[in-house]
């Protein structure tokens, strides 16, 4: 792409000048050798020059001054009967082409009725002046021709960079705002997972902290230094608990309605349900064998197994029919989430859509993260098809449940 800028373009208006003006005067020549013919043209020369410099910074003045050089001349070679280069037409053609280019379309428009006023009125002068034979006629109209082609191709690069300063305007506003989506999208992942870290956390450093109540309640039957343990771990545990709850306060300064709602667990998963058929989700579920005890972290990530699936059915198969089952086997949760095909959703479109659903990211989480969450509760994920459905199936580890105590 060629743009034409007036920063590149600098102070070069005398070159271009001189680069207009340089033609006429090597052909002049060949056109007419006589005496009266070149001092015409060196004083053309001389004046346009001077006027076709200012084309840089003053196109539209440049262009009229210096039509009116080239007229004047014009009109004192058919009195005199010497014939000047048709290439003197250059340094108005160069003028036209940088109004066309650096200037706008009023300019454009300015110089162009310039022009026409300027070559009417030497039109007029001219047939009053010369004789038949010196009378202006084609050449004018081919001169014409050229400058109307001047400044059309000039106003055709101006159309092109402006066209490209918006380009890249809307290309830097589309990047600021995906830089901002992403750091927002990052920043909220952030303090979710810093809140859910502080749940587990806060949940381990109470129990720390009852057991240490327990042995301060107990001081008569233990040792002093014991005692003294005690004490320095339920001091250590309480200020714990308030810093984990000073950062987290930190991190939902936003004022975000979803950071500030408890976590949702396994337990939870009912709600999440009804809150989808509310949206219009049809959705079912079936739970097998007995519940068994399950780490928080599992507990959380099967959640999100579910949340993630719905959400996925909502994005990439809106209408579809979603199956959730819970199946309790000794050890572990099979925990599995199947999404039927979308009412409108077509043979063909099958195999893109698998696609889309194991790359697309949904939720600030998306299949890769989830199947890392996943492995951090130390379980695994399956995504694949069956059929013309898609199916999210994870296994999470539970833990044993607590042998009946026996009684004394």
């Amino acid at each position: 792409m060629v743009t034409l800028s007036l920063a590149r373009l600098g102070r070069s208006g005398p070159a271009i000048a001189a680069a207009s003006v340089a033609p006429a005067l090597l052909d002049q020549g060949s056109v007419d050798g006589a005496r009266a013919a070149w001092v015409l043209v060196l004083v053309w020369a001389v004046l346009a020059l001077g006027t076709a410099s200012m084309m840089i910074v003053r196109p539209v003045a440049a262009t009229i001054s210096t039509l009116v050089v080239l007229g004047a001349v014009e009109l004192t070679a058919s009195a005199v009967q010497v014939e000047l280069s048709f290439l003197d037409l250059l340094p108005v053609a160069a003028c036209l082409f940088m109004t066309g280019a650096l200037g706008t379309r009023r300019n454009a428009v300015w110089a162009a009725a310039g022009v026409a006023v300027v070559v009417a009125s030497g039109t007029v002068v001219n047939r009053l002046t010369a004789t038949a034979e010196w009378r202006g006629g084609p050449d004018v109209l081919a001169g014409l021709l050229v400058m109307a082609l001047a400044l059309v191709a000039g106003s055709a690069v101006r159309a092109q960079r402006e066209a490209a300063e918006v380009s890249q305007q809307r290309y830097d506003l589309e990047r600021r705002q995906r830089l901002l989506a992403e750091r927002e999208a990052s920043a909220r992942e952030r303090a979710r997972i810093a809140r859910e870290m502080h749940d587990l956390v806060a949940h381990s450093v109470t129990l720390l902290v009852v057991n240490a109540e327990t042995l301060r309640a107990r001081r008569a039957e233990i040792p002093a230094w014991a005692a003294a343990q005690a004490d320095a771990m339920a001091e250590a545990g309480r200020r714990a608990t308030e810093e984990m709850r000073e950062m987290l306060t930190v991190l939902r300064s936003d004022g975000d309605p979803e950071l500030t709602q408890p976590v949702r667990q396994l337990e939870d998963v009912p709600t999440l349900l009804d809150e989808a058929r509310r949206a219009g989700t049809s959705v079912g579920f079936a739970e097998q064998g007995s519940a068994a005890p399950i780490s928080l972290a599992a507990s959380l990530c099967a959640y999100r197994v579910v949340q993630e699936g719905l959400s996925n059915a909502r994005r990439h198969r809106p209408g579809a029919e979603v199956s959730v089952s819970v199946c309790w086997r000794p050890g572990s949760l099979e925990l599995t989430v199947v999404t039927g095909p979308s009412p409108d959703q077509s043979d063909e479109n099958d195999e893109k859509d698998e696609k889309d659903e194991n790359d697309r990211p949904s939720a600030g989480l998306g299949l890769a993260g989830l199947r890392e969450r996943v492995v951090e509760a130390g379980g695994t994920a399956t995504v694949g098809t069956d059929g013309h459905s898609h199916r999210l199936q994870v296994v999470l580890p539970t833990r044993p449940r607590p042998a009946p105590r026996e009684a004394r």
